[in-house]
């Protein structure tokens, strides 16, 4: 329990450097998604009809991981929340935005993380493909994940978690 502590008062500036960062480009990401363009698009009402079906996802295994995602948010949303779909490519945005903060912080320290994390996440195509319900959003996230996964195996002292690496490197 000391040492927890002793890494909490050590790097609680980091941690609180983090969060604000997360909640910033978070809220970035959510600002006005259900009114983005009015109304879903047609490839969005598309995306719509077939995440209704759980058995048509694992028809067509391509991007599953969106695909659940977006299963899960319109089981939970309904049809009455229009940003239902659009949310699984924000959360998945946001998860390639921590993924690309650890591979530069691995590389070049936490500073220069926080700065390249701020620049990747106020780009145009970054923002417009976090904020549509298409498929073009596992195209972003899976890049840095495959790139990420070989430097967290390098950095664990235990090989304990190898087949959960192994295993999201598959997916």
């Amino acid at each position: 329990m000391k040492k927890i502590l002793d890494l909490g008062r050590q790097y609680w500036r980091h941690a609180v450097g983090a969060l604000g960062c997360f909640a910033v480009l978070s809220s970035l990401y959510l600002f006005k998604l259900g009114s983005l363009t009015g109304n879903l698009s047609n490839s969005e009402r598309a995306l719509v009809a077939t995440t209704k079906d759980l058995h048509n996802l694992l028809l067509d295994p391509l991007f599953l991981p969106l695909k659940l995602l977006q299963y899960l948010f319109v089981t939970l949303g309904g049809n009455t929340w229009d940003s239902a779909i659009r949310l699984a490519s924000v959360v998945l945005g946001v998860i390639t935005l921590v993924t690309f903060g650890y591979i530069i912080r691995r590389w070049y320290g936490f500073k220069a993380a926080m700065f390249g994390i701020a620049l990747f996440a106020t780009a145009a195509w970054v923002l417009h493909v976090t904020r549509n319900a298409s498929m073009d959003v596992a195209y972003l996230w899976t890049i840095p994940t495959l790139i990420a996964l070989p430097l967290a195996w390098d950095s664990l002292s235990e090989k304990k978690w190898a087949p959960y690496i192994f295993g999201a490197y598959l997916a």
